[in-house]
C-alpha cells in the first residue's frame, strides 16, 4: 500500500520533476524523495521511474492529467527502451 506522500512524490515525478525539485516543492530532502520513490518502485514492481509512472497510471493510482505525464508513459512503453 502506498502512503499519501509516496503518491505525491510519484505524481510529481510523472509531471517531470526530478527528486531535488520534488523535495523543494513539498518541503522534504532529496534523499527522502528517493526513499519514497524506491518504496513506490518496490510496491509496484517497477524497474525505473518511467515504468513506475506507467504502472501507476494503468492502475489508476495517479492520473495522466498533463501532456508531460502522457509523454513519460509513451517513453516507458517504447520498445526501443532498454529494460
Amino acid at each position: 500500500m502506498l502512503s499519501d506522500r509516496n503518491i505525491e512524490c510519484l505524481q510529481l515525478a510523472a509531471l517531470g520533476y526530478r527528486c531535488r525539485e520534488i523535495g523543494d516543492k513539498i518541503g522534504i530532502s532529496e534523499n527522502t524523495v528517493k526513499f519514497h520513490m524506491k518504496t513506490v518502485k518496490r510496491a509496484l514492481g517497477a524497474k525505473n521511474t518511467y515504468h513506475c509512472v506507467s504502472i501507476a497510471i494503468a492502475l489508476g493510482v495517479i492520473k495522466p492529467d498533463n501532456r508531460k505525464a502522457r509523454q513519460l508513459v509513451k517513453r516507458a512503453a517504447s520498445p526501443s527502451r532498454n529494460r
